[in-house]
């Protein structure tokens, strides 16, 4: 399975178990080449938006390997993304990955290092930095917009926090492959929370 064979209804699933739903505007094949590639976009579940140009031909993520797509099924009806749930039971598999399924976490990270190099996944951290602090300072507009001073409620703003979050771990995590210094970085948090500790001992 490609990207470009990818049509409205079809479920993909990542390696981290999130689903998506293809929506295609218009409803044909996805194509590079098709100015409307542009506004092909996945829905999850709780309306959280995502772009096919984050994916490779061949369904890999762009730069980050848990999110590669590793399934692909057909759902009865195209228009059941309100509730993945409900076509659960209806859907038709279409592809699935094999290659990396036995693949550690460590080894996938490892794995993308070697393929994107050292700067280009510096680059996609601070990336992923700056998406992840974007959806904070959604979340406080919202935040601040509303009666109920609560974020429990607001599944589109804590949800895309929640994936901007998973996305920088992931990256601090092959930072500290790169810089081979997980003991290091250990020992800071280890000082950083005792001094936290100090402070509200103050407080």
């Amino acid at each position: 399975m490609t990207k470009s064979e990818l049509k409205t209804g079809y479920i993909l699933t990542e390696r981290c178990g999130d689903e998506w739903i293809v929506i295609l505007n218009p409803e044909t094949c996805y194509t590079e080449n098709d100015l409307s590639a542009q506004r092909c976009i996945l829905l999850q579940v709780v309306g959280s938006w995502n772009d096919l140009s984050k994916y490779n031909e061949d369904l890999t993520h762009f730069y980050s390997p848990s999110h590669d797509i590793v399934k692909v099924e057909e759902a009865s009806h195209p228009y059941t993304f309100m509730d993945l749930n409900y076509d659960k039971g209806n859907r038709k598999l279409l592809w699935e990955r094999n290659e990396m399924s036995s693949k550690s976490d460590k080894e996938i990270m490892q794995n993308a290092i070697n393929t994107y190099g050292l700067e280009n996944q510096m680059i996609k951290t601070i990336e992923e930095l700056a998406e992840l602090s974007q959806s904070l300072s959604k979340a406080l507009v919202r935040l601040n917009s509303k009666s109920d001073k609560t974020l429990s409620a607001d599944l589109k703003s804590v949800n895309n926090i929640f994936e901007e979050m998973a996305d920088v771990e992931i990256m601090i995590e092959q930072c500290k492959m790169m810089f081979k210094c997980k003991e290091e970085v250990q020992n800071w948090k280890e000082k950083k929370i005792s001094r936290l500790a100090k402070r509200l001992e103050n407080e």
